[in-house]
């Protein structure tokens, strides 16, 4: 599967498509003190230098050292990033879906919805679970840390803020939220969500760069796969790059039907694998 991607550059002067991701690891490293054979012979002399020991490290501690971030290689090009996949849907049910949750925009939207189907009764949750399940394994081989919002297809994963806020509080590198569509039937194609630039924040901008490679842009949505939203509470509260993808549209016979096979999740798996790498190290994913 070739990759293509498909992207609409904004007029902005300084756009970066590669972000730091250095996790240090903090060791505590203990001192070792070499006790003379003789001296330790008897427990009296085995006491005493336990005891100078024992002073010496509370007297004289070792500061911790820190490890070199870890290397991105040709094979992982992703080590050192931490990927947010949110699948879309699964939160709440009944009453508590439709409580309102803010926007970021000085609005409110509902903290979650039951999502679309396709005729053949494949669910969008289902659908979202699933290529989550790949993209992640993807990104995992590639060396990314890969965080899910929810861990299963039957859990739930919180409303759309609480998503959005563990993604923050993560500090991810990109933030991406999977959904299928439910357009008008005759449509098909995917289009990308990313936040409008209303408070012109730099990781706004960097959300414009997330294109994503080797599927067909909607017929029915946005702009060759890129459509700007300010109502959306996934982008409008986020302080990481963020997009919110919509792969297919479940309403069109054909198309739907196609989500059901494993080999076109795969193939969306792959697209967007292609586009994520591109985003954060402007190159090319590795051949399997």
């Amino acid at each position: 599967m070739r990759a293509i991607v498909h992207r609409r550059r904004p007029p902005l002067s300084a756009l970066t498509a590669a972000f730091a991701a250095v996790g240090l690891v903090l060791t505590g490293c203990t001192i070792g003190t070499e006790l003379d054979s003789s001296a330790a012979s008897t427990p009296a002399a085995a006491m005493s230098a336990s005891s100078t020991q024992a002073v010496a490290e509370q007297q004289s501690p070792e500061a911790p050292t820190t490890r070199p971030a870890p290397t991105p290689t040709a094979e992982q090009p992703l080590i050192g990033k931490t990927i947010y996949i949110d699948p879309g849907h699964g939160g709440p049910v009944g009453e508590e879906m439709w409580e309102q949750v803010p926007d970021g925009r000085g609005g409110t939207t509902a903290c979650q919805s039951e999502g679309a189907a396709t005729k053949g009764g494949l669910t969008e949750q289902t659908f979202n679970w699933q290529t989550s399940q790949l993209l992640s394994a993807d990104l995992k081989r590639l060396g990314a840390v890969v965080i899910t919002s929810r861990d299963d297809d039957a859990g739930s994963g919180g409303c759309v803020d609480q998503r959005i806020a563990a993604a923050n509080q993560a500090d991810a590198d990109v933030f991406v939220s999977l959904h299928a569509d439910a357009g008008p039937e005759f449509g098909y194609g995917f289009f990308v969500n990313y936040p409008s630039a209303a408070t012109g924040e730099p990781f706004e901008e960097q959300s414009a760069e997330l294109a994503l490679a080797d599927l067909t842009p909607s017929t029915y949505a946005g702009d060759e796969g890129l459509l700007a939203r300010g109502d959306l509470a996934e982008l409008g509260l986020a302080q990481v790059p963020a997009v919110v993808v919509h792969l297919a549209n479940m309403n069109n016979g054909i198309e739907g039907a196609l989500l059901a096979d494993p080999a076109v999740r795969k193939g969306y798996s792959m697209a967007l694998t292609t586009g994520i790498i591109d985003f954060l190290t402007g190159s090319v994913a590795p051949a399997d």
